[in-house]
């Protein structure tokens, strides 16, 4: 049970985080989640309408979950690395 303090104070710190719409966002951005990733995709594929008209670049991935997203990295690399590569400065 040595996990449930650190628990509750990430949630808590989550409650604090300020949110953000998709006119405030001012640089390229790209937002991109899997089609499995339960109420984040359900959330984002709601808001798609106002995020694309923001200029912002939303991506859903095929049958990925939430933990996919961080170990499916040839298929999360082959989409931000070009996105990176075309807004390089210099």
């Amino acid at each position: 049970d040595a996990v449930a303090p650190v628990e509750r104070a990430r949630w808590q710190g989550v409650r604090s985080w300020p949110g953000i719409e998709p006119e405030d966002v001012q640089c390229p951005t790209l937002v991109y989640t899997g089609s499995e990733d339960g109420n984040v995709v359900v959330q984002l594929q709601r808001q798609r309408q106002a995020i694309e008209a923001a200029g912002v670049e939303l991506r859903v991935l095929a049958n990925l979950t939430h933990g996919a997203l961080v170990t499916s990295k040839n298929v999360v690399t082959s989409l931000i690395l070009p996105f990176l590569e075309n807004r390089r400065v210099g």
